[in-house]
Parts: C-alpha cells; sequence; structure tokens
C-alpha cells in the first residue's frame, strides 16, 4: 500500500512540474525542483542546456554546479534543428550520432564526442 502511495505521490510531482502554470519563483525553488527549475531542464536554450538534473531535490544541481534558474522564456527542445516527425521525435538525434561515430577518429575522440555538449562536432574534438 505505501509503494501505492508513493507511486501516486511521484505521478503527481511530474505532472506539477511539467505545468507552465507556476512562473514565479518561491522559497521553495531554494530546496525543491519547481516547474520553473524543471522547465530550464528542458530548454535548448544555451544558458539552459546540461542544468537543472534533479528530480525532487535541487540542492544537489546547487552543490554540483549544475543549477541555472528560469532567467528567459525556455526553447524546449535538443538543439535548433526542428524536428518533424514522430520518427524524428522519438529517436532524437541518436542516428546523426551514429553516423558520426561511423566517421574514421581515434576511439578516444569518439568517446570524448559522446559526453560533449550537445551540438559539439566529432572533428571539435579529434584534435
Amino acid at each position: 500500500m505505501v509503494a501505492i502511495a508513493f507511486d501516486v505521490i511521484a505521478a503527481i510531482l511530474g505532472l506539477a512540474q511539467h505545468t507552465t502554470r507556476f512562473t514565479h519563483t518561491t522559497v521553495l525553488d531554494k530546496v525543491f525542483v519547481t516547474p520553473s527549475a524543471h522547465r530550464v531542464h528542458h530548454g535548448s536554450n544555451d544558458e539552459y542546456v546540461d542544468k537543472n538534473f534533479g528530480a525532487v531535490l535541487i540542492i544537489w544541481d546547487k552543490m554540483f554546479g549544475t543549477y541555472q534558474p528560469e532567467v528567459a522564456p525556455v526553447i524546449y527542445g535538443i538543439g535548433s534543428k526542428k524536428l518533424d516527425t514522430t520518427a524524428e521525435l522519438l529517436l532524437g538525434g541518436f542516428p546523426a550520432i551514429a553516423s558520426d561515430l561511423r566517421r574514421p577518429a581515434p576511439v578516444v575522440a569518439k568517446l570524448r564526442y559522446l559526453v560533449a555538449r550537445p551540438g559539439t562536432d566529432l572533428s571539435c574534438v579529434a584534435a
């Protein structure tokens, strides 16, 4: 019964985090992942890339330097390329990554490419 209660709470929290109804910051933003902080997580704005990974507590992001408050309207997505089809939305950038990894390059460069910032070209990490 406790597991079901936690699952319900997690589902409600997940729905609340994905709303755009709450735009102002509160004291809760100092400890918890609020809708504002979670929007940043989904943003492709330069200042929002690789930020706000926490699911419940924002203190982890603050400790590891990945916290970013919402300071500008969020541009949702995974980069500047617009994804049009359902297949593109489901696969995201993985086909392009696979194509890049098939190009000739040192193994170390390919590993760096896999952990590089989104939008990094394989040639940038091959040197």
